[in-house]
């Protein structure tokens, strides 16, 4: 009988032994795991000179001009500009052209986006010296397009003012992140005659 318990007894050693290798084992496991996650999640660092780089790389190209650059008219006669956009090659989805006229020389009749480049009317709007054309295209365009036609109506008898555009009109590029791709703009100069 003694020999019995003294051959189990070495067994019995070995089991908490392996036990604890198990546990072990399992731990290392559960760790590396751990690591491993914690690494993969982590944040990535963002060097503040490549992001300016990128912010530098923002190809402003578009240009916003009027059709025609002088006008000439006379007092009661309804003038009419076309508003142009040349996106420098690049595609737009959106175009905000925000345009002030003088409004002691002329009043806001309408406007006409029957032959716009742009499929969605956003804002058409005139009044107290200011017309805004906001349209978009879902799937952009791109070139040198016709946003839309502005009609105003002469009220003086003679003077000269300008029709421009507002620093706040905008070229959005079609992309995740839209673009203010408006480089430049050109307006026109309104001559009133007898």
């Amino acid at each position: 009988m003694d020999n019995q318990n003294q051959q189990q007894t070495p067994k019995q050693n070995r089991m908490p032994i392996v036990v604890i290798l198990l546990v072990l084992l399992v731990a290392i496991i559960i760790v590396a795991v751990y690591a491993f996650n914690k690494i993969g999640n982590r944040p990535q660092q963002t060097d503040n000179s490549q992001t300016s780089a990128t912010e530098q790389t923002i190809n402003k190209t578009a240009e916003l001009s009027t059709d025609p650059s002088i006008m000439t008219s006379k007092s009661g006669e309804v003038v009419t500009f076309s508003i142009w956009l040349d996106t420098g090659n690049q595609k737009v989805s959106t175009v905000e052209a925000i345009l002030n006229y003088p409004v002691d020389q002329y009043d806001f009749v309408s406007i006409d986006d029957s032959e716009s480049a742009f499929s969605i009317n956003a804002e058409a709007t005139g009044q107290n010296g200011i017309v805004t054309i906001a349209r978009g295209q879902i799937d952009g365009v791109s070139g040198k397009v016709l946003v839309g036609k502005v009609n105003l109506k002469t009220k003086t008898s003679s003077g000269q003012g300008n029709l421009t555009f507002s620093d706040d009109s905008k070229v959005l590029t079609l992309s995740d992140d839209p673009q203010n791709i408006l480089n430049e703009t050109s307006g026109a100069t309104l001559q009133i005659e007898n």
